[in-house]
């Protein structure tokens, strides 16, 4: 004879969440200069947003959705690096409760489960640490979605369609690739259900879900979509995947950043102390700031320009007025690469013209 299902007592049930907690708060402090490129790339559209800076913010290969929930963090004045940290923490503890109840629907025991969430738990402290990203912002929408299309209580459920593709379009605002990998998926899980309904009642009900869900879908990721197409003039849900694409098709160069010798000659260091970065500073005999948009000042370049280093700027904003061209440095045009290049590459190569212009000697 059957027992009653194995049930885990509170301490069990509570256990993954501290242990993401605690691990989290004891890590936190040793590596909370880090910011990976993502990270930078989404602080940095989401202060475009902050700032009304609504062109520069638009962008088909960032997903909009981990931006948007910087945007008020940042306002009332989180650091970036901390801002997109809670971000990712909150996004770890809805895993875990996502997770739990996936698993208890499809069967598993609640010892299973909550072992399962104590296994996952490390991993999610590094995840919501290291991968500064929209990857684990998507978990808990994935595995929500997986819960209601997949629930044997689906076709009963009279939300289950607004539910469903609530939590696809969160996705895809999250992770572009989760539009069309959850189109996939929901039209297989909802035939399945389809299938799986007990009567031409409940078959009807899962059809109507499936006619909600896309509406929904529509309502909700439709004008992102069209702003993302709009800007850049023809039909598109994300540029991500034309990219990627172009650097991993046959004849392509690959990626950039992959190229021989970059690493040997570019040093990531991270955050540095003070007194290091002032030394660190005063070694340097050129500094760029290519910046893209209008600042009124510009404190690099003068700070720059105290130490004797020489400036290579865009002209544009501040800067524009504070560098004199060939004479305590470059200017260049915003946007114009091949020109950033010559202008580095004549300094880099004469060190001599690059101390004078520090000196303002040309």
């Amino acid at each position: 004879m059957g027992g009653p299902p194995a049930r885990t007592g509170t301490a069990l049930r509570w256990a993954p969440f501290a242990v993401l907690i605690a691990g989290w708060l004891a890590l936190y402090p040793g590596v909370q200069w880090y910011v990976n490129p993502d990270g930078v790339a989404y602080t940095a559209l989401a202060e475009h947003w902050l700032g009304g800076r609504w062109s520069a913010a638009v962008s088909g290969y960032w997903s909009p959705l981990l931006t948007w929930l910087l945007v008020p963090l940042l306002a009332i004045g989180v650091t970036p690096a901390l801002a997109i940290r809670l971000l990712l923490l909150g996004s770890a503890v809805l895993t875990l409760v996502a997770l739990r109840r996936l698993a208890l629907a499809a069967g598993v025991s609640e010892p299973v489960t909550d072992g399962m969430r104590l296994v996952a738990s490390p991993i999610l402290v590094w995840a919501s640490l290291f991968r500064l990203g929209p990857d684990l912002l998507i978990v808990p929408l994935l595995l929500a979605w997986c819960g209601v299309v997949l629930g044997p209580g689906f076709s009963r459920a009279r939300t289950a369609g607004l539910q469903a593709d609530a939590l696809a379009a969160a996705a895809y605002l999250a992770k572009a690739y989760a539009l069309p990998f959850l189109a996939v998926h929901g039209l297989l899980a909802f035939g399945a259900q389809a299938q799986l309904a007990g009567s031409p009642t409940a078959r009807r009900r899962v059809l109507a879900h499936a006619g909600v869900a896309v509406a929904t879908l529509a309502v909700l990721a439709g004008p992102w979509i069209a702003t993302v197409s709009a800007a850049y003039g023809r039909p598109t849900f994300t540029t991500a995947a034309g990219f990627n694409a172009a650097l991993v098709s046959p004849g392509s160069d690959g990626n950039p950043l992959n190229e021989p010798g970059l690493y040997a000659r570019v040093e990531f260091v991270g955050h540095l102390p003070r007194r290091v970065l002032e030394r660190e500073f005063n070694i340097a005999w050129v500094q760029v700031a290519p910046g893209r948009w209008e600042e009124p000042f510009g404190n690099v370049v003068t700070e720059s320009m105290m130490r004797g280093t020489a400036v290579v700027a865009t002209r544009l904003g501040g800067p524009a007025g504070i560098v004199l061209d060939g004479v305590t440095g470059a200017l260049v045009p915003p946007d114009d690469v091949p020109a950033l290049a010559d202008a580095l590459r004549a300094l880099l190569a004469d060190r001599a013209l690059a101390e004078r212009l520090g000196q303002g000697r040309p």
